[in-house]
């Protein structure tokens, strides 16, 4: 057996797919002696003792969308070809991307279908994944979900069959995200003294402005800053900036541009509370970072999101702009409530875990290949 990894995901940018992927090639490694992983970014790949591909030029989505475009044609071009001459007998893609034209068995995991919960904000890739991912997935032997949420998206929206879908939630590296990191070198570095913490991208449906505007709600009553961490995307960025300065809070909300991984663990342990008030999510990996970190979490309630938090935080109608500041305030003036919220989350957080979800998925290749 040898199992290809399609890594093309993964580049100097990580996001939540890179994260996912990279973690999952790590607890793969442990329990499987077969992996081949395909990557145009080896660096993030170097701790594995796997046979590592080089693809040679970049494709992952910080490149834009020529590179979208050139690992969509890398991926039904050179790829096969890869493939077969690597003796390759499985292919696992964290992403939904097939290979048509090879009978190798394929499994290949789908995140979330937000671009079909938004199709005015996505319409690009609403197309792509009405005419381009649905049919690739007839392909897949196989088809994981990270949530219930997203089988349901995937039966509901794209008619797959229920049969062929299994749900395996991600997991959260707890060697980075845990609640003794100490938070003063990162507090000095970025500026920072008491704040509220976002993390992600600033993509429309993570409703930063709705956000931005509960701030302002309640801004005057506390001293807190909102620091909001995701690479500053000039489509979404100057629309947020210009909110902030119309509100009267320069200086109160600080955008972060882009974080590397390694500071992650700071920013969250040095936060008073988190907040995720995206409108809809397949999953929510930063609110099991931050949870990990035993950090209190307040989160929208639509999508995958509930099944992470799961009774760990507080859930609320994120396009209330009234309901996300009156949590958002009571979280971080509510000495007792954030005890309990901080306990309660350490406990959920450690539910989950790559080595688990590695072990599952393995599981379900396997099951691919009879």
């Amino acid at each position: 057996m040898s199992l290809a990894v399609n890594a093309s995901i993964v580049d100097p940018y990580v996001s939540g797919l890179g994260v996912y992927t990279i973690q999952l090639v790590k607890e793969l490694e442990k329990i499987r002696h077969d992996l081949f992983v395909y990557t145009s970014f080896p660096e993030a790949f170097q701790f594995i003792s796997a046979k590592s591909k080089n693809i040679g030029f970049p494709l992952g989505p910080a490149y834009g969308k020529k590179a979208h475009l050139a690992r969509l044609i890398w991926t039904q071009t050179i790829l096969p070809i890869r493939l077969l001459k690597d003796n390759i007998s499985q292919i696992f893609a964290p992403i939904p991307e097939c290979v048509l034209g090879i009978s190798i068995p394929q499994t290949v995991v789908v995140h979330d279908l937000i671009p079909l919960k938004f199709p005015k904000d996505y319409p690009y890739q609403n197309v792509y994944f009405r005419w381009y991912v649905a049919p690739l997935l007839r392909k897949a032997k196989k088809i994981i979900t990270v949530s219930e949420q997203t089988k349901c998206d995937l039966i509901a929206d794209l008619g797959v069959n229920p049969c062929r879908i299994q749900v395996v939630p991600g997991g959260c590296n707890h060697a980075d995200f845990h609640p003794h990191i100490d938070s003063t070198a990162i507090k000095l570095r970025y500026g920072l003294h008491r704040y509220l913490l976002y993390v992600g991208n600033l993509h429309p449906h993570k409703n930063l402005a709705r956000l931005i505007q509960a701030f302002a709600r309640f801004s005057s009553r506390v001293s807190h800053q909102l620091v909001l961490v995701g690479k500053k995307d000039t489509r979404f960025y100057p629309s947020l900036e210009m909110l902030v300065g119309q509100l009267g809070l320069n200086g109160r909300v600080v955008f972060l541009d882009y974080v590397k991984q390694d500071d992650l663990g700071g920013l969250y342990a040095g936060a008073e509370a988190f907040v995720f008030p995206s409108l809809y999510e397949g999953f929510g990996l930063p609110l099991l970072e931050a949870m990990a970190c035993g950090i209190p979490v307040v989160s929208g309630n639509s999508g995958g999101t509930a099944e992470v938090v799961e009774g760990a935080g507080i859930l609320v109608d994120a396009r209330s702009v009234k309901d996300l500041a009156e949590a958002l305030e009571y979280v971080l003036t509510t000495r007792g409530i954030r005890q309990d919220l901080q306990e309660r989350g350490l406990r959920r957080a450690q539910q989950y875990r790559w080595d688990k979800t590695a072990r599952q998925i393995s599981g379900i290749i396997e099951g691919a290949s009879l």
